[in-house]
């Protein structure tokens, strides 16, 4: 994982709904033309990983450097339409995890965002939390939570 990299998992809360809640969480159902089912992403280097490290069921995600030297960053995310109230708490969990051999690099950033999305589209707020950091452990999930309040719009 080069230097340079970026992963990030964002959830973002729009007006709306009654209730939110992942879909495909655990990313057992493959997608088109994103790799995911119900997971949007950007940049590249997102794979389904089948056999490294798996919290539960058959797959993991993978997302990781363009190996070119290069800054790069790689993502996927989620929009969930759902009534916010200002003040209301949201949070957002995450396991993560990198492997011996390939650990995340310094330098190197992955986050859980919740972002914040108005009905016009206008991003009001977000809030990231690491969701992997170069000192953790390899080979073992670490569950990351981001929660925050609600802004107003």
């Amino acid at each position: 994982m080069k230097i340079q990299t970026t992963a990030a998992l964002a959830i973002m809360a729009i007006a709306g709904s009654t209730q939110a809640q992942l879909l495909n969480p655990s990313f057992e159902t493959p997608g088109f033309p994103d790799v995911f089912n119900a997971w949007g992403q950007f940049g590249g280097n997102i794979n389904p990983d089948l056999d490294e490290l798996i919290l539960d069921g058959d797959v993991s995600a993978k997302i990781f450097g363009n190996f070119t030297g290069g800054f790069n960053n790689s993502g996927m995310f989620q929009t969930i339409t759902a009534t916010v109230n200002p003040g209301d708490i949201w949070q957002a969990s995450i396991n993560t995890a990198h492997l011996s051999g390939d650990e995340l690099q310094e330098g190197a950033l992955a986050f859980l965002s919740l972002v914040y999305i108005d009905a016009n589209g206008v991003n009001l707020y977000d809030y990231a939390v690491d969701a992997l950091t170069p000192s953790d452990p390899a080979d073992t999930f670490i569950l990351r939570t981001a929660a925050d309040v609600a802004p107003l719009g």
